[in-house]
């Protein structure tokens, strides 16, 4: 279905958008996978698939505007009296 929604986007942030719900479900789909292997030479591979996942989320999240960006630097314009 993501892939279906990325081929129909017809703007540049519905692409964006398609990506990163794509991108959710891979992600989704990966940690599912290496839960059921429960393989300890993977937790680097598990940690890295859940970062990746939490990332997308919060990037789907910002693209809607109900997750504010907090990580970079806010500039504000004084105001002359």
């Amino acid at each position: 279905m993501d892939l279906l929604t990325l081929r129909h986007a017809s703007t540049s942030m519905m692409q964006r958008r398609a990506w990163c719900s794509y991108a959710v479900h891979l992600t989704e789909v990966a940690w599912i996978n290496q839960e059921q292997m429960k393989k300890d030479r993977a937790d680097g591979l598990r940690d890295t698939v859940l970062d990746l996942h939490w990332f997308f989320h919060v990037q789907l999240a910002r693209m809607a505007g109900t997750f504010p960006a907090w990580e970079g630097i806010r500039l504000v314009r004084e105001r002359s009296a």
